[in-house]
C-alpha cells in the first residue's frame, strides 16, 4: 500500500532552526524499531521526515510510540520536548496538499457530498518531473504512485457561512470533471481518505481535516489534465469483436450499489461484460459480504460505460479482469483512473472510444452526445439485438436525453439508467423514458443494506419506478438485483457454468 506519513516539529521556531537531517540516524532507527519489516522507505529532510509502510496502516498508538522513541533517545530533541506541557508532542503530522479531480457531487438532507479522485501534490509533481525530464515510461511511474479517493461532506449551512476557505461553487453544473487543490491535515477523525488496491480492500488509511478547496491556475490544470490522460500509455482507438455470439442472453449481477452486467451464452459464461462495478465508499457495505467469484473462462472483454467507481470497482476484487481488453469512453480522468488504465494496458489491452456508433455481432455501442462536464453525459451505451430481433438497452448511467433516439424505442428490455435514479427528464423538464413493446422487462441494479433503512442505499435508488410504470414498463415484470442475479432476453433454459464461478442466474 505504501501510504506516506510525514512529520514535522510542532513548534514553528524549532522548525526553522533545527535541522532534522542532523538527527537522521536516530529518526531512522526509531522508525525501524517501531514498524520493522513493514517499512518500505524513509527520507529525512531539513524540516520534516517521511516514511512509507507497505503492508498495513499505522495505528495511533504506534505513531505515538514512534514520537516517544525519537525523543527519548535523542538528548537535544528531548531538551526541546521539556519546554512543552507534559502531554504535548514534539512532532505533528505535516499539513498536506492534494491535487483532486472532482468526479461527482451529490446532495442529500442539506449535505453536499463531493467525490474526489486525488493524489499527493508532492508525489504527483515528482513523477511528472521525472516523466518530462527522463522520459521514463508513464505506466512505470504510475505504478509507484499512491492514489486515493475521498468524499468530502459539506453542510449547506457551513457553505453559506463560508466555514471552508476558498470553497468551489458546488452549485455550478461545471464544477465537476475539474482539478482542484485540497489543503488540510491528517487527524483522528474527519473525511475518510480511502486507498484502493487489488487485494479485495477499500482501506481507510487516514482521516483528513479539510482547510480549503482551491481552484488551480488554468496552466496547472491543463498540465494535470494532459499528464493524467492516455497520452504515453499504449492503447487502441478501434475495437474488434471476433467472439462467438451465436445465442445469448443478458445477465445483470447482484453486486450491490453499482452495475455489472454481461452478454452470456446459455452456460452462464460471460462473452463480454458491460461494466464491472459494485458497491463502494459509502455503499461498500452493499457489496455481497461473501464476495463474488467472477467468470473469465471465455476471456471476455469488459465494456465500460463511464469512469465512476461503482461501474469498475470489481477489478479490485478480481485481478483477472486486468488481463483482458477494456473498451472505455474518452472522458477526463483522475489519478486513480489513469493508474488503472496503465495497469490494464500493461497486463491486458486498452481501447478508448471517442465518438459515434460501433456495430458489433451483438448490437451497437454508442457514445452519449452530451458535453464533458459530467460522466453521465457522454458515456458508452449498448443496444443489444438478438436473432429474434429483440432489442435491449443498457444505458449505463447515461441520461436518456443524451442517448440517440434510435436506441430509445421498441425495446423488449431495459436496465434502468443510473440504478433507477432521476434521469427520465430532459433539460426542458419533459419525460424521455425509453418505450417498450410486448411488456418488456426492466431491471433495477442497486444495493440494499439495513444501515440505510428506510432507504436501500445512500442514494435512495431505485427512486423513480412509478415514472417507468407510467411509460408502460410493467411492475409485475420488474427485476431487482438485490433479489439475485437477473436475466433478460433469454428464450431457453439457462445452465450453470462449471468453471468455479458463482454467477448462477436466480431471477428472470
Amino acid at each position: 500500500m505504501a501510504f506516506i506519513y510525514r512529520y514535522e516539529l510542532k513548534n514553528k521556531n524549532n522548525r526553522q532552526k533545527i535541522n532534522l537531517q542532523l538527527h537522521e540516524e536516530n529518526i531512522v532507527d526509531a522508525i525501524d524499531q517501531t514498524f520493522g519489516d513493514n517499512v518500505l522507505s524513509i527520507k529525512v529532510f531539513f524540516d520534516f521526515f517521511e516514511f512509507r509502510l507497505q503492508h498495513s496502516i499505522a495505528t495511533n498508538l504506534e505513531l505515538q510510540t514512534l514520537g516517544k522513541k525519537i525523543v527519548s533517545s535523542n538528548p537535544e530533541l528531548n531538551s526541546y520536548k521539556k519546554i512543552y506541557k507534559k502531554n504535548s508532542q514534539l512532532f505533528r503530522r505535516k499539513k498536506s496538499s492534494y491535487y483532486a479531480f472532482l468526479e461527482d457531487i451529490e446532495y442529500e438532507n442539506q449535505i453536499y457530498y463531493l467525490k474526489f479522485d486525488l493524489v499527493d501534490q508532492e508525489d504527483s509533481d515528482r513523477i511528472q518531473n521525472e516523466f518530462e525530464e527522463n522520459q521514463t515510461p508513464k505506466g512505470d511511474l504510475l505504478s509507484t504512485l499512491n492514489t486515493f479517493s475521498m468524499i468530502v461532506e459539506i453542510k449547506e449551512l457551513d457553505l453559506m457561512e463560508k466555514k471552508i476557505k476558498n470553497i468551489l461553487n458546488i452549485n455550478n453544473d461545471e464544477a465537476t470533471n475539474r482539478w482542484y487543490l485540497l489543503k488540510g491535515k491528517h487527524v483522528k477523525s474527519g473525511n475518510s481518505l480511502i486507498f484502493l488496491d487489488y487485494t479485495e480492500s477499500q482501506d481507510i488509511v487516514s482521516n483528513f481535516m479539510l482547510f480549503s478547496i482551491d481552484d488551480l491556475e488554468e496552466t496547472k490544470s491543463a498540465q494535470l489534465e494532459k499528464f493524467y490522460s492516455l497520452e504515453g500509455i499504449e492503447h487502441l482507438e478501434i475495437a474488434d469483436f471476433n467472439e462467438n455470439y451465436d445465442d445469448f442472453f443478458i445477465a445483470v449481477y447482484n453486486v450491490g450499489q453499482g452495475l455489472c452486467s454481461a452478454i452470456c451464452n446459455y452456460n452462464s459464461q460471460p462473452i463480454v461484460y458491460f461494466d464491472f462495478g459494485g458497491g463502494e465508499r459509502r455503499d461498500a457495505v452493499t457489496y455481497p459480504s461473501n464476495g463474488i467469484e467472477y467468470c473469465f473462462s471465455l476471456k471476455p472483454k469488459i465494456i465500460l460505460s463511464h469512469w465512476h467507481r461503482d461501474h469498475w470497482i470489481g477489478v479490485h476484487y478480481c485481478e483477472e479482469a486486468l488481463k483482458t481488453e477494456w473498451i472505455v469512453p474518452n472522458q477526463k480522468k483522475g489519478p486513480q483512473v489513469i493508474k488503472l488504465c496503465g495497469d490494464i494496458s500493461k497486463n491486458g489491452k486498452l481501447t478508448e472510444l471517442s465518438s459515434g456508433t460501433l456495430k458489433t455481432p451483438f448490437g451497437s455501442l454508442f457514445i452519449g452526445n452530451g458535453d464533458n462536464s459530467h460522466y453521465h453525459n457522454n458515456g458508452i451505451g449498448l443496444l443489444v439485438e438478438n436473432k429474434s430481433n429483440e432489442r435491449f438497452l443498457l444505458p449505463g448511467d447515461n441520461r436518456y436525453q443524451f442517448i440517440p433516439d434510435q436506441f430509445l424505442s421498441n425495446l423488449n428490455g431495459l436496465v434502468a439508467s443510473h440504478h433507477g435514479g432521476k434521469y427520465f427528464k430532459n433539460n426542458s423538464g419533459e419525460n424521455k423514458i425509453p418505450s417498450n413493446v410486448n411488456e418488456g422487462k426492466i431491471v433495477y441494479s442497486y444495493g440494499k443494506h439495513e444501515k440505510f433503512n428506510p432507504k436501500f442505499n445512500s442514494h435512495g435508488h431505485p427512486s423513480y419506478n412509478d415514472e417507468y410504470i407510467n411509460y408502460n414498463w410493467v411492475e409485475s415484470l420488474e427485476l431487482h438485483t438485490p433479489d439475485g442475479h437477473c436475466a433478460v432476453g433469454n428464450n431457453k433454459k439457462i445452465n450453470k457454468c462449471n468453471c468455479g464461478c458463482d454467477l448462477e442466474i436466480e431471477c428472470w
